[in-house]
């Protein structure tokens, strides 16, 4: 299997300032701390949703001010995390479904409530996101150099 590129588009570890990257197991690369710090900041506002959405009624959660207003937020947060990642890496995490969390982003910054708008946002929240953190979770035991925060 063939390296995906960087973030900063090389491959096979090669680094624009001359130096190797060692020891990165799968792909050969050394993991990006901002990458990491994004996939972070994605399962972190994830969990945050599943706390804010037990409630199984779309009718009472969009009549729900609060409890909207949080997951959206997150929700726009994920989105922004998911569209920041390198698109190598992206690949790299084919199991995510990236393009809805681009489609979602773009849903949210265009402030819709019409109902096809609140259908995207309750698929988001009851499969989307859960769907998004099962295979994070996965991803993270399989190759856990890429959610790395060290240098």
């Amino acid at each position: 299997m063939a390296a995906l590129p960087d973030s900063d588009g090389n491959r096979d570890g090669a680094r624009g300032d001359g130096a190797s990257a060692a020891g990165a197991s799968g792909a050969g690369r050394l993991p990006d701390l901002l990458s990491a710090a994004q996939l972070g900041i994605f399962d972190d506002a994830g969990a945050v949703i599943l706390s804010f959405s037990y409630e199984n009624d779309p009718d009472a959660f969009f009549a729900s001010r609060i409890a909207r207003r949080e997951v959206e937020a997150r929700l726009a947060t994920m989105a922004d995390a998911a569209r920041r990642l390198p698109p190598g890496l992206r690949a790299e995490l084919e199991k995510v479904d990236w393009d809805a969390w681009w489609s979602l982003g773009e849903t949210l910054a265009s402030r819709a409530d019409d109902d096809a708008a609140r259908i995207e946002l309750w698929k988001a929240i009851k499969t989307l996101v859960p769907e998004s953190l099962l295979w994070l979770r996965r991803y993270k035991v399989a190759r856990p150099e890429l959610f790395a925060l060290r240098g």
